[in-house]
């Protein structure tokens, strides 16, 4: 089960990766594509490692199940704020 959800998500953020990149190739002047494709890999290197020690600490003080509340919870609100701010994407 672990399995195909892993793949699952796999194949969802592709989905996600593949129009986020032409958004960013069609509105970023092409001098500039490399310093945000840098910019946004490091942000995004940073986050993951906060976000990993955090979740860490919160698995270990409350339980598994608090921590997979909490990120269900996270991405709810991530779906909704995309939802709401879904014509700034157009």
């Amino acid at each position: 089960m672990f399995l195909l959800f892993s793949a699952l998500v796999g194949m969802l953020s592709q989905l996600k990766e593949v129009p986020e990149s032409v958004f960013l190739q069609e509105t970023v002047e092409e001098n500039h594509l490399v310093n945000v494709y840098s910019v946004l890999e490091v942000i995004s290197t940073l986050a993951f490692s906060v976000f990993v020690l955090l979740m860490s600490y919160i698995t270990e003080s409350f339980g598994i199940s608090i921590s997979f509340w909490l990120s269900a919870i996270c991405l709810m609100i991530e779906a909704i704020l995309i939802y709401i701010r879904r014509d700034y994407f157009k």
